[in-house]
């Protein structure tokens, strides 16, 4: 079953038709959106192998919107960490942070659950500020900060986007990930030290606008009741 963020560079099935002969491919596979099937399609898969079935994360988020809309109170003194769970990643995002100097009075980390970054701070970030390891869910993490500064491969960049966090996203090539999401007045890409630090200063110094976020899941195969997914647990 295809995550909800296609990363080509983590997932076999997704990988070049011309070396399937050595990766241990399914016999068929699960996608929740156009996009994902037409990766599958130009990478050697038959049509025949492909289902339908509705994206979970999306049903989730669009069921629990009242629950989880932010509050109007402002947290602009603190900034959320999200890491990922490729080492290579999260190490370049945190170097990246650390070297823009940008002070916040609380700095939290929400790392994977199976990648701990304490000691990776410690071995190989040079100068990274004090920081708390935030142990709770997502959800909660969220409310610690107006300001998301997220890997770009991690799924929680869709939910933050979504939870109208100003979310913060660097793009690297060393890991080659696709975003859940490319577009939205609330998700700022950046690309090194300068491009960071100049967004993160915008956004503690000015105030943070009301933003209206089309949802356009359209791409999306969604559905309540589930019915492609029963479908496809048969097969």
């Amino acid at each position: 079953i295809i995550h909800s963020v296609a990363r080509p560079n983590i997932m076999n099935y997704y990988h070049n038709r011309s070396i399937h002969p050595y990766l241990n491919l399914p016999s068929f596979v699960g996608v929740n959106s156009d996009f994902s099937k037409s990766l599958l399609i130009k990478n050697g898969f038959d049509l025949s192998q492909i289902y339908k079935i509705e994206a979970q994360r999306f049903n989730y988020l669009i069921q629990n919107k009242k629950k989880i809309n932010p509050t109007n109170k402002s947290i602009r003194n603190s900034i959320l960490i999200i890491t990922s769970i490729i080492p290579e990643e999260t190490i370049e995002l945190l170097k990246l942070f650390a070297s823009s100097n940008i002070r916040f009075e609380k700095r939290y980390i929400k790392e994977h659950p199976h990648l701990k970054v304490s000691s990776i701070i410690q071995t190989s970030i040079k100068n990274f500020p004090k920081f708390e390891i935030f142990n709770g869910t997502v959800l909660d993490a969220f409310e610690v900060s107006d300001i998301v500064y997220t890997a770009n491969g991690s799924s929680v960049l869709l939910e933050s986007v979504l939870q109208k966090k100003q979310t913060i996203s660097p793009i690297s090539l060393s890991t080659l990930p696709i975003p859940a999401i490319v577009k939205a007045p609330n998700l700022h890409f950046v690309y090194d030290i300068a491009s960071l630090t100049k967004i993160l200063k915008s956004l503690i110094e000015s105030s943070i606008p009301k933003l209206i976020i089309e949802e356009e899941n359209n791409h999306l195969y969604l559905n309540q009741n589930l019915s492609l997914w029963r479908e496809f647990i048969k097969k």
